[in-house]
C-alpha cells in the first residue's frame, strides 16, 4: 500500500515532468497572439487547445487574434504577449530595426505567398506580366518577391505597374483592377477565387528565383525567450501533438477549428483546411542557414539596411527533437 506521503512524492515528481507548469501546480499562462484572424493555418494550435494537449503540460494558452496585423510583432517585443505567430520575413525586418525579437519554432515552413492571376487576365506565363498591372499589400518586402520572379522572365518591377491594393487580393483580381497579384496564398485566395468561378493560375515564388522561407513562425521576445524557456518548450511540445491530430485525425482538427470560431464554419475554411494540412513543418526548429540565405537576399534587395547574425534571428533548442 502507498502510503500518504509517499503519494504525495509521487504527486510532486509528476508535477515535475510538467515544464510548462508553474508553481502549486498551477497552469503557467501563456499569451499567443495570431498573425491574422483565426484560419486552417493556426488547425495545429486551435487542436491541441481544444483537445486538452496544453493543458496536459501545464498550460494556460490564451489564443487572441490581432486587431491590425502589424501588432503581433510589436507586441511580443514589447512583452504585452508571449508569443506571436509571425512570418520569417517580417521576423527578419523587425530586428534590422531594432526589435529585440526572436523565432523559436516554426508552423509552416515553405512560402504560400505567390505571384496569382486569373484566366481572365491573359497571363499564362511570368513573361506576359510586362506592362500590365500587379497589386501588392506589404511595400518592400513582396516588392523584392515580384522582383525576384520578374528577374526569372528577364524583366523588372520597371516592366509592371504597381498598385498597393491593401490586402484586398482576391477583390482586385476578381474586379479586374489588377492582371495579378504577388502574396496570394495558394492555400486560400487561390481556392477563394476558384469558389468564384475564376480559373487561377499560380507562380511559385521557390520555382522563380526566390530562396525558401519559412511561412509562419512562432516569435517571443529575448526577454521571454531568457525568462520563459521551459513554458516555450511546452508550448512547442503542445504544438507538435496539435500537428499530429491534423495529420492523424484531421476531420477531428477542423472540428475543434470550427467549434472554436463559428466564421470558419466555410466551404471556403474546408477545402483551405484540405489544402494546408500537408504544409505543416515536419520539423519545428527554425533552420539557421535557411534564416541566414533569406537575410542575405533581404540586404541585396534593400529591404533591410543591416543583417544580424543569426544567433540573435532563431532559437533552435526548444523545439521537440
Amino acid at each position: 500500500m502507498i502510503t500518504r506521503p509517499l503519494a504525495m512524492l509521487a504527486l510532486a515528481a509528476a508535477c515535475l515532468l510538467l515544464p510548462g507548469a508553474a508553481a502549486g501546480g498551477e497552469a503557467a499562462r501563456l499569451t499567443l497572439m495570431l498573425d491574422w484572424y483565426p484560419n486552417p493555418n493556426h488547425a495545429p494550435i486551435v487542436a491541441a487547445a481544444e483537445r486538452g494537449d496544453f493543458a496536459a503540460l501545464g498550460l494556460d494558452v490564451v489564443i487572441q487574434a490581432p486587431a491590425d496585423p502589424s501588432d503581433p510583432l510589436k507586441l511580443a517585443a514589447a512583452g504585452k504577449v508571449d508569443v506571436a505567430v509571425s512570418y520569417q520575413p517580417l521576423t527578419t525586418i523587425a530586428r534590422s530595426e531594432g526589435l529585440p525579437v526572436a523565432a523559436f519554432g516554426v508552423l509552416i515552413d515553405q512560402p504560400l505567398g505567390s505571384v496569382m492571376t486569373t484566366g481572365r487576365s491573359g497571363v499564362r506565363t511570368v513573361a506576359d506580366l510586362a506592362g500590365k498591372r500587379v497589386g501588392y499589400s506589404v511595400p518592400g518586402f513582396e516588392e523584392a518577391l515580384l522582383g525576384a520572379v520578374l528577374r526569372s522572365a528577364g524583366l523588372d518591377l520597371s516592366d509592371v505597374t504597381l498598385t498597393n491594393v491593401n490586402f484586398n487580393l482576391t477583390p482586385a483580381l476578381l474586379s479586374g483592377q489588377v492582371a495579378a497579384v504577388v502574396g496570394a496564398y495558394k492555400n486560400y485566395e487561390k481556392i477563394a477565387l476558384e469558389l468564384e468561378g475564376a480559373t487561377v493560375i499560380v507562380f511559385d515564388l521557390v520555382e522563380h528565383g526566390v530562396p525558401p522561407y519559412d511561412e509562419l513562425v512562432f516569435v517571443a521576445s529575448d526577454a521571454t525567450l531568457a525568462a520563459r524557456g521551459e513554458a516555450l518548450r511546452a508550448f512547442l511540445a503542445g504544438v507538435a501533438k496539435g500537428m499530429a491530430r491534423v495529420r492523424d485525425t484531421p476531420d477531428d482538427a477542423l472540428a475543434a477549428l470550427q467549434a472554436r470560431y463559428a466564421d470558419t464554419r466555410t466551404e471556403l475554411t474546408r477545402r483551405a483546411f484540405a489544402s494546408t494540412r500537408p504544409l505543416f513543418a515536419a520539423r519545428l526548429a527554425p533552420d539557421p542557414a535557411r534564416w541566414a540565405r533569406f537575410q542575405r537576399f533581404l540586404a541585396e534587395r534593400k529591404v533591410i539596411a543591416r543583417t544580424s547574425p543569426v544567433e540573435r534571428l532563431v532559437r533552435t533548442d526548444l523545439a521537440p527533437r
